[in-house]
């Protein structure tokens, strides 16, 4: 693949985006810390620790964004062909309706890398 064309499809909880120099299916979900770090406490400019167990410290930047993802497959391109590779077992944890969007995203992503290096 000379030239990247850089795409992201998502549909519903399920999508791709190229991320680290490969396409990768994210799964989002809803981000518990989101715009609550004054139920910390601040150590410093980057880190909080919780007020229930201090050995656990979080990053600043983990209060900033609505959804979080979790990398489920990505997929290996090579010059002539590309390859789903499944991140252990996780797409088989997702409910049966991520499961089916899971399946078109990698559809309509598999089409589109294919056509872009044939």
């Amino acid at each position: 693949m000379n030239e990247i064309n850089k795409f992201e499809i998502r549909i519903n909880n399920i999508g791709i985006k190229y991320l680290q120099e490969r396409y990768e299916i994210l799964q989002y979900f809803p981000n518990e810390l989101y715009n609550k770090q004054s139920e910390f406490v601040k150590v410093n400019n980057d880190f909080y620790k919780s007020n229930i167990d201090s050995c656990v410290s979080i990053h600043s930047s983990c209060f900033e964004k609505l959804e979080n993802s979790l990398l489920i497959a990505h997929f290996n391109i090579g010059k002539e062909d590309c390859q789903l590779e499944w991140c252990s077992d996780r797409p088989l944890q997702l409910n049966v309706d991520d499961f089916k969007d899971f399946m078109n995203v990698v559809k309509c992503g598999y089409e589109i890398i294919n056509s872009m290096i044939n």
